[in-house]
């Protein structure tokens, strides 16, 4: 069983988003069983890396989606992406470190991050998208 699951009340009705959404999910997957089934540093790192990396290029995705149609969420999304963002990079950097470890408490911070963001901002940017075609 995966350690979190897509499902249908996931989905922001937007094919591009919940492409993205679903690779977030994988990748957060294949993290958690990296971490379980304790695998070397070098491939959690590398997972890590991968996260942290498509992270960063679907923020930029939304942000510029919701740019170019001037939608009123932009700035609050823009804001949540940004603590998000600088979170992950402490943990990137205290794990690098050897000054934090990736264990129940952080995979378990990014599941819920993860899942809520997409429920409480996500489907109300896709509703918006979707009234506002562009």
């Amino acid at each position: 069983m995966p350690y979190m699951e897509w499902n249908d009340g996931l989905s922001v009705a937007r094919e591009d988003l919940d492409a993205d959404h679903k690779h977030l999910v994988e990748l957060l997957n294949r993290l958690h069983k990296a971490t379980t089934q304790r695998m070397s540093g070098t491939v959690i790192d590398s997972i890590l890396a991968f996260l942290i990396d498509h992270t960063k290029m679907h923020f930029a995705y939304e942000e510029s989606l919701m740019k170019s149609l001037s939608c009123p969420l932009l700035g609050e999304h823009r804001n949540e992406h940004k603590a998000l963002l600088e979170q992950i990079s402490y943990l990137d950097a205290k794990l690098r470190t050897g000054q934090a470890a990736l264990g129940p408490d952080t995979m378990g911070f990014l599941k819920i991050w993860l899942a809520d963001h997409i429920v409480d901002m996500d489907k109300q940017l896709g509703d918006w998208l979707n009234s506002h075609p562009g």
